[in-house]
């Protein structure tokens, strides 16, 4: 017999939102109703039958691959009780999440089996602290990743839900400012690249080759290629690092104008403290200059 699992319902979420029932749009998840692991696409371990809405509910019944190893694995946990958790992969638009943190339309594109969950009512429930917001950032889980992405000097798991959710409750949309840091991050990586190529460090025929390791590993790919630049040119180290900050200071700064919607010359104490905290912290005169005119203005 399948197992029906409540795969979500409308109580407050670990992420500090509400998922209404009947704004899912199962139209897209009913044509290929998989079933993931942890919300990896590689771990395909079943499918999801019966999906219906009862009583705000919305429910699924699980058929498991049982002729896969790890389906059959799963299965066996989830039938004795080690595995009792769901969580829905959505993605949603920033005008359906309202300043109430309720997401009234979402559309759905897979149920994953998982250990922590994120719905209170789909699981037994457990500590805040150790909740995943796989959900909000398209599966990424890594705590290191999150943390850089959200800025974090220690992205513990606490940490990173309450930036989370105070990104939730500006109204961002989560998905959106992952893709504008992957984005930010792609620019970075072709200054990086085509500066090498200039100083002769890397070959033109290897650009391609040398992008796609940043994409897999940004941090690692741009801490190898900076040392071999800087290796190639120790008498000019120091103009070689100047040049690559300045031109990554020049996107930052676009991206931060463009976000903002002023120039950043125009910027007072509250546009710093939203769009760019870090330069406050970092340069105590800027602040003192911008605090000094915020209370003089009020």
């Amino acid at each position: 017999m399948n197992k029906t699992f409540i795969v979500s319902d409308e109580s407050v979420n670990s992420y500090g939102y509400t998922i209404l029932t009947a704004g899912i749009d199962l139209s897209r998840f009913e044509k290929n109703p998989i079933m993931l692991l942890q919300h990896d696409s590689k771990n395909i371990i079943g499918k999801w039958e019966n999906v219906r809405i009862e009583d705000n509910k919305l429910l699924a019944d699980a058929v498991f691959d049982t002729e896969s190893e790890l389906g059959l694995d799963v299965s066996r946990k989830v039938e004795q009780g080690f595995l009792k958790a769901t969580s829905l992969g959505v993605t949603f638009k920033k005008d359906d999440l309202d300043s109430k943190n309720i997401l009234s339309k979402c559309v759905l594109h897979e149920i994953s089996i998982v250990s922590i969950g994120s719905n209170e009512n789909a699981l037994k429930l457990y500590n805040d602290d150790l909740e995943f917001i796989s959900l909000a950032f398209g599966g990424i889980t890594d705590k290191k990743e999150l943390g850089k992405l959200l800025n974090l000097a220690e992205p513990t798991q606490t940490n990173i839900l309450q930036a989370t959710k105070l990104l939730l409750k500006q109204n961002i949309d989560l998905l959106s400012f992952q893709k504008s840091i992957n984005d930010d991050r792609e620019k970075e990586a072709l200054e990086i690249v085509e500066f090498a190529i200039e100083r002769k460090v890397l070959s033109e025929n290897l650009k391609d080759l040398q992008l796609l390791q940043f994409k897999s590993d940004f941090e690692t790919s741009k801490q190898n290629l900076m040392k071999e630049i800087s290796n190639s040119f120790p008498m000019k180290q120091n103009y070689l690092f100047a040049q690559i900050k300045l031109s990554q200071d020049k996107i930052k700064k676009s991206n931060q104008e463009q976000e903002s919607g002023k120039l950043k010359s125009e910027w007072d104490l509250e546009d710093y403290r939203r769009f760019a905290p870090e330069e406050l912290n970092t340069n105590p005169d800027l602040l003192k200059e911008l605090a000094e005119q915020y209370f003089k203005n009020k």
